[in-house]
C-alpha cells in the first residue's frame, strides 16, 4: 500500500496527466499487484 500511495502522489504531481484516469489505473494496477503477490 505504501508503494501505491507514493505512486499516486507522484502521478498527481504531473500536470500533463489526467488525475482521475491516473488514480483509476493505479487502483486497478494495485489490485492486480496485490492478487499476484498473495
Amino acid at each position: 500500500n505504501a508503494e501505491l500511495f507514493t505512486d499516486d502522489i507522484a502521478g498527481a504531481d504531473k500536470p500533463e496527466r489526467d488525475t482521475n484516469v491516473d488514480e483509476e489505473n493505479l487502483n486497478a494496477a494495485g489490485i492486480k499487484h496485490d492478487l499476484i503477490e498473495e
